[in-house]
């Protein structure tokens, strides 16, 4: 762990360090910064030497300071002093010496150099591979450094292992309801795919800015970022939330953690805007989704007396098939939600595998499938009634010929799904951000439905398509990465209002 991190006092929860003042609690029209780099009120001279230097000069104004004493004059003004350091600098035939900036230019200056673009912002996060399988720490100490610069402290959420984290940071007053600006930081996996760019270095040709996790959703995050400086300047009313998280490709597994942190908190946001690629589109809702493992375990025999035996493929092949019963169950007409496409809850196996050699009665057989599921649907319906199939209908026959066979279901992952009313404060908010009621659902998944699950209020707006997300050569357009920034203005303008 990098030096500047504490611990917050509870496991897995780290705070960094808050020398430097929370720009959110600070007097509005004041900059405050701690450490050697900035003293307030201070001025810094070099020791020139004999002729004009600071030893000089000291002596010099006082011994002005105690002759006027001893005459019952009065202390002589600043710019006296002044004028005889620059006169002793004369006499000696030297340059008038420059007095150093105050610690207000040099903040300012600081601040100038920290701020960055969207777009090198961008370069900087698409250099870090996150993809799932990898850390994400790299980029985590990377943005927490970048906000500290801004005197906006941030609290880091671990993993078990201490190898990812989420990070969560608030600018402005926290005892009020807020906005929180949420984004995943990994990305899938680039192996195998036909890259004409380097997947992890920022390309840019015609307009377009390539690289892995451009669209999804390292452009949305920049943008974020870049807003930084000029939300820690602002009189914010309201807090605006930064919040990041790991291994949303993967089952949104980081974000619950945060979530759990955040639902112990007194004041809950009253929005969170995900900044998934939707080209900016406002989206309120989409399907929910369970992936499941089934692992049947059957009994081996010479297939010669293959009813001696438990063959664990058939088996499974009764359960895929009871999956597409209810597949086809789900396509009612009373069912249908044409907001989303397809209209209907779907079911679908991916993944099987089992057997050893074709003159064995297999004993295993594995398969996975999913449930993407209407927000009307919980889609743990579905795996509760496949549970009950496999108890009642198969394992009886099984377990008569061979007590140790078994039917066992493991979930992968699930996420629920989302659906915010076209009416809600919610869809008002987003729409007055993004400029357009064109309210509409995605196929993909989210984080939101978590968020809104915990009492915050979610949507979906980012730049980019999803056209060009997990795909070679993926990319996000420069006029959208743009119109973000442009979007963010208006959520910083939201915030700000009596």
């Amino acid at each position: 762990m990098r030096g500047g991190w504490q611990h917050a006092g509870e496991p897995g929860r780290h705070r960094r360090d808050d020398s430097v003042l929370r720009a959110g609690n600070r007097a509005p029209g004041r900059a405050f910064v701690t450490g050697d780099a900035v003293r307030s009120g201070s001025r810094r001279r070099s020791r020139a030497g004999p002729f004009g230097g600071a030893e000089s000069r000291g002596r010099a104004v006082l011994a002005h300071r105690r002759s006027a004493r001893r005459l019952g004059r009065a202390r002589p003004a600043r710019r006296a002093e002044k004028s005889l350091a620059g006169l002793s600098a004369a006499n000696a035939g030297l340059p008038r010496p420059r007095a150093e900036p105050g610690w207000r230019t040099r903040l300012r200056r600081a601040r100038r150099r920290a701020m960055s673009s969207s777009r090198e912002l961008l370069a900087r996060l698409v250099a870090f591979d996150t993809t799932s399988r990898e850390s994400n720490l790299a980029l985590i100490d990377f943005v927490g450094d970048y906000l500290e610069r801004f005197g906006v402290s941030c609290e880091l959420i671990y993993n078990a292992q201490k190898t990812k984290a989420n990070l969560f940071a608030t600018i402005g007053p926290a005892d009020v309801p807020g906005i929180v600006l949420s984004g995943h930081t990994d990305v899938v996996p680039v192996d195998g795919q036909p890259w004409t760019f380097p997947p992890f270095e920022l390309s840019e040709a015609d307009g377009k800015l390539y690289g892995r996790g451009t669209a999804d959703m390292k452009g949305y995050i920049a943008c974020v970022l870049a807003l930084v400086p000029a939300l820690t300047q602002a009189s914010l009313h309201m807090p605006v939330h930064i919040a990041l998280s790991y291994d949303e490709e993967v089952g949104c597994l980081g974000v619950r953690s945060l979530l759990a942190s955040l639902r112990a908190r007194p004041v809950k946001p009253m929005l969170c805007v995900i900044g998934e690629p939707t080209e900016l589109q406002p989206v309120l809702g989409h399907k929910g989704k369970v992936a499941v493992r089934c692992d049947v375990q059957g009994a081996a025999c010479h297939s010669a007396h293959a009813p001696s035996g438990v063959n664990a493929i058939e088996y499974a092949a009764h359960l895929i098939s009871e999956l597409g019963r209810l597949s086809e169950a789900l396509r009612a007409a009373d069912a249908l939600d044409q907001r989303f496409d397809p209209p209907f809850s779907t079911i679908q196996t991916g993944v099987i595998s089992g057997g050893t050699a074709l003159n064995i009665v297999p004993e295993q057989c594995r398969f996975d499938f999913e449930v993407r599921a209407l927000p009307t649907l919980d889609p743990q319906q579905i795996v509760t009634a496949m549970h009950v199939y496999a108890e009642q209908k198969l394992l009886p026959a099984m377990q008569a010929v061979s007590a140790r066979s078994e039917i066992r279901f493991t979930e992968l992952s699930s996420y629920p799904g989302l659906d915010i009313p076209q009416h809600s404060h919610a869809a008002e908010l987003i729409a007055g951000f993004c400029g357009s009621r064109a309210f509409g659902t995605v196929a993909f998944g989210t984080e939101g439905g978590l968020f809104d699950q915990s009492g915050i209020p979610a949507v979906v707006c980012g730049p980019g398509s999803m056209e060009q997300g997990h795909k070679p050569d993926e990319f996000i357009s420069v006029a959208q990465l743009d119109a973000c920034d442009e979007m963010l203005k208006r959520v910083l303008a939201f915030a700000s209002q009596p």
